[in-house]
């Protein structure tokens, strides 16, 4: 799914795309396309406890119009276009983790 981006630069995590500036594209059976915010992303998939290795991505991401799976993701430079989920203040993450310690 995702790939180097240069010719010393090898992705392998979600980590990765975060410390090189970058995000991900999700790209739809359906023909959706949808530039995450990588930084909410991997703080979620932490608090989760889900892997952000890049082979694992895909199985927590869908499609915001038909809810599969999406069928790539790339990393690219273009800002987040996706449609705002998850925790938006410190507050209601600070509510997402006392809920999964549960």
């Amino acid at each position: 799914m995702l790939d180097s981006v240069g010719a010393n630069t090898k992705i392998e995590s979600l980590s990765d795309v975060l410390r090189h500036k970058m995000r991900l594209t999700a790209i739809c059976r359906c023909g959706h396309k949808a530039t995450l915010d990588t930084e909410k992303l991997y703080r979620y998939y932490l608090v989760r406890g889900w892997d952000v290795r890049k082979h694992m991505l895909g199985d927590h991401i869908c499609c915001s119009r038909c809810r599969s799976r999406p069928t790539e993701l790339r990393v690219t430079h273009l800002l987040p276009d996706g449609p705002d989920w998850g925790p938006r203040t410190e507050d209601q993450w600070k509510a997402l983790v006392k809920r999964m310690r549960g």
